[in-house]
């Protein structure tokens, strides 16, 4: 298989349930799992599927942004990395 090729056509994760995210929120890098409600632990880095900022993440995948408020304070989401769990 000399001339053989590999496809890159692979469309990269995107945020769910279970996945580690490593985002630059307001130009702080961080590095969260998204968890159930019940798993939460923002101190260890879980937050879960209903917090806000979990809803401004769902479904990006790693290049993508996402701006919006919380708490009445504007934040910007950029998507670093997805990793899947």
């Amino acid at each position: 298989m000399e001339n053989s090729q590999i496809s890159e056509d692979v469309e990269s994760p995107s945020v769910d349930v279970g996945a580690k995210v490593k985002v630059v929120c307001n130009g702080q890098p961080q590095c969260w799992q998204i968890v159930s409600p019940g798993q939460a632990d923002p101190v260890a880095g879980k937050i879960a599927t209903d917090a806000p900022l979990t809803t401004l993440l769902l479904g990006l995948r790693a290049g993508e942004e996402s701006r919006g408020e919380i708490h009445g304070r504007p934040v910007v989401l950029q998507v670093e990395e997805v990793l899947i769990a």
